[in-house]
């Protein structure tokens, strides 16, 4: 399969590793392993969209694909997920996305979620 392959040359050309680094060149690259399907490629390509880093910024593009990773189980995609909804103030997103995140074993979803429960008490624990 080509998506991880595309994945990788994105993520070399994102941080600079073995090539000049440029964002444009790697949101391409993002964009072609996320056309084959490659959840990873999604959550890479959507923090890009977020950020207008190496494309033009655009959240709804960004969510969407930000999403599509989360349910696909990319734990770092649930995390974000988590820390946008309880920044928009949606609670029970926030508490969703980041307990996924826990059980997936991203290495910050128990401090955020303890943390999202300790200043809100009206969320079931």
């Amino acid at each position: 399969d080509v998506g991880p392959a595309m994945h990788s040359l994105g993520k070399y050309y994102l941080n600079g590793t073995g090539v000049v680094k440029d964002a444009k060149t790697a949101a391409h690259w993002f964009k072609q392993s996320v056309e084959t399907g490659y959840t990873l490629a999604m959550y890479e390509l959507a923090r890009l969209y977020l950020d207008g880093y190496g494309v033009k910024q655009d959240d709804q593009e960004g969510l969407k694909l930000m999403e599509a990773a989360a349910i696909d189980e990319i734990d770092a995609a649930q995390y974000e997920l988590g820390l946008y909804y309880k920044k928009l103030g949606a609670l029970d997103q926030a508490e969703l996305w980041l307990k996924k995140a826990q059980i997936n074993n991203h290495p910050d979803a128990t401090d955020a979620l303890s943390d999202l429960r300790n200043n809100n008490k009206d969320i079931d624990t």
